[in-house]
């Protein structure tokens, strides 16, 4: 979907959902947050949504949100069992997970694996296959076994402690950065896992 000037709704006023409609705000959607739950957001991180022009809504979830809706993204964590949801899939709006706004902002492809067992291996599957038909293709991983540099491979070559330590130093001053406003630091997983899409950005990788 292109997103410029459709209205969007997120459900879910949590962490992952702030993220999404900010970004969601920055490529020219009209974004309504929201949330079942009476609550006051990090005062820096209200600042910043309303600034980018998301409206936030929270203590009320009714139906009358859904008019003049094209989207609503909700988090992994709700259900689509809920009666707004239902009540959208019912007007045939269409619902769809922050997993898929990433993929679709995406600059390239993802291959996203996800589950309890064999991931690693099916991972490395998936990339053996796609960087020997001539992709250059860039992987990610968690958790490591004896370095961090485990995590991040361009054709199943591992970053160099250098280039790791130079993208760790990049992504720290961003990280300064929003704390300083007032944002909740992100975790270590969030901080690896930016690291590793600047690489692959400053890479050039076609997945």
């Amino acid at each position: 979907m292109e997103y410029g000037d459709k209205h969007i709704l997120v459900l879910g006023a949590g962490a992952s959902g702030i993220g999404a409609s900010w970004v969601l705000a920055q490529v020219g959607a009209h974004v309504v947050l929201n949330d079942y739950k009476p609550m006051t957001l990090p005062t820096a991180e209200e600042k910043r949504l309303v600034a980018a022009g998301v409206n936030i809504i929270t203590g009320r979830q009714d139906e009358s949100l859904l008019d003049g809706v094209d989207r609503i993204v909700i988090s992994p964590g709700i259900s689509l069992d809920i009666p707004i949801v239902k009540a959208a899939q019912a007007r045939g709006i269409d619902v769809v997970s922050e997993v898929e706004v990433a993929y679709e902002l995406s600059k390239s492809p993802i291959v996203a694996v996800t589950g309890t067992n064999g991931k690693g291996s099916v991972t490395s599957y998936i990339s053996y296959a796609l960087f020997t038909s001539g992709l250059r293709v860039g992987r990610f991983t968690s958790p490591h076994l004896e370095s961090y540099t485990e995590r991040i491979e361009i054709n199943d070559v591992q970053i160099s402690k250098d280039a790791f330590g130079n993208l760790i130093d990049c992504v720290r001053q961003g990280v300064d950065k929003i704390i300083v406003d007032g944002v909740e630091p992100p975790t270590q997983f969030e901080i690896l896992t930016a690291a590793a899409f600047l690489f692959f950005k400053e890479q050039g990788v076609d997945y």
